[in-house]
């Protein structure tokens, strides 16, 4: 509760209260949607390499990566984006399981000279329950920086941790189901002033993120169509938050500002028509060309909100040698959704030694 008197940091805290609460709960935002497309990276990382085995009709083999860099840069609407991630993993457990270290980092600037730059790392444990059943877990690290500005320029840090699970499925190598759950936990600082007040907070963030997806494969003479049907949602809780204010040649550190909830909602069905370039047979290689067309609807809700549906598509090359020990990924990808369009291309390259 703020004490209000007038020409103290209380009273310029209080009028300022509105737009400092929508800046934790925007970069909460920006935080939670750069989380969960780690997610989502690291389950179709798995299912592609379980997918990979059963085309090559191969248990669990002793495998090493030591590490694989990709990443995509975009500009679009005043706004530039680069994200990545890296990759790498080893057989352990008598190759009965593989520990797979992932890494992302994702940077963001706009027009109105704000920045925000992400990085996360986590490994994880796959343990290859059977030929077509992979559970993991994993245990992550982040680090985030943002500059600000605006009415209010200054800077939020943060650093947490994350934990969570997912299980991949394939059904008779014609459909396959995922599923992945994680929980986090931030520390923040929000250091920010417009001039006459200036604000230094402390404040925890707790994360929980939800996923799934079915996919199906119906084969034809000549091509492959999968029916992809996935939903996320993710929320952010953030806590009281601690305020030290100077204003008017006053300090006071026993103020505090309220918290608040941001959530993320998404429903996406893509289509993905894929030509078999090669089958694995007498160890010859296995490839494959797609184009995914997608609908993609979004829920947000916190920091502004809003419901919005748009289209999108992806064309992508992937290959495996016929011994399985190289891989390679293309995929250049374009969505409109809420009237901003997004694009990125993305190479990947792996051999295990």
């Amino acid at each position: 509760m703020i004490n209000v008197q007038a020409g103290t940091p209380a009273s310029a805290l209080a009028a300022a209260q509105p737009t400092l609460e929508q800046i934790v709960l925007r970069q909460a935002q920006k935080t939670l949607s750069s989380q969960a497309s780690i997610d989502q990276r690291m389950i179709r990382s798995g299912m592609q390499r379980l997918v990979q085995r059963q085309r090559l009709n191969r248990q669990q083999s002793n495998r090493f990566l030591p590490l694989d860099v990709d990443g995509a840069a975009r500009f679009d609407n005043g706004e530039f984006r680069l994200n990545g991630d890296f990759f790498a993993l080893s057989s352990v457990a008598k190759q009965s399981a593989e520990v797979v270290t992932t890494g992302a980092f994702n940077f963001v600037s706009d027009r109105d000279g704000n920045f925000s730059g992400y990085f996360n790392g986590r490994s994880s444990l796959e343990v290859q329950l059977a030929h077509d059943m992979v559970l993991g877990y994993f245990l992550g690290v982040e680090v985030g920086r943002a500059r600000l500005s605006g009415t209010f320029s200054g800077r939020q840090d943060s650093y947490g941790l994350n934990a969570g699970g997912y299980v991949l499925r394939s059904f008779n190598d014609v459909s396959y189901i995922t599923g992945f759950a994680a929980l986090g936990r931030n520390k923040n600082q929000l250091v920010v002033s417009n001039g006459t007040l200036q604000v230094d907070s402390d404040f925890d963030s707790t994360t929980l993120r939800l996923g799934a997806s079915a996919t199906g494969v119906f084969k034809t003479a000549r091509i492959e169509i999968w029916p992809e049907l996935s939903f996320s949602y993710a929320k952010s809780r953030v806590g009281s938050q601690a305020v030290e204010a100077q204003a008017y040649g006053l300090t006071a550190n026993n103020l505090n500002l309220a918290g608040g909830d941001v959530e993320m909602g998404q429903l996406m069905f893509m289509p993905q028509i894929k030509w078999p370039l090669g089958d694995g047979r007498d160890s010859a290689a296995v490839a494959n060309f797609s184009l995914s067309p997608r609908l993609t609807c979004r829920v947000t809700r916190g920091a502004g909100g809003g419901r919005a549906c748009g289209t999108g598509a992806a064309l992508g090359y992937s290959a495996a040698s016929g011994d399985g020990l190289t891989l390679f990924n293309a995929t250049v990808e374009f969505d409109n959704v809420a009237d901003t369009k997004n694009g990125s291309l993305t190479f990947n390259v792996e051999h295990n030694f």
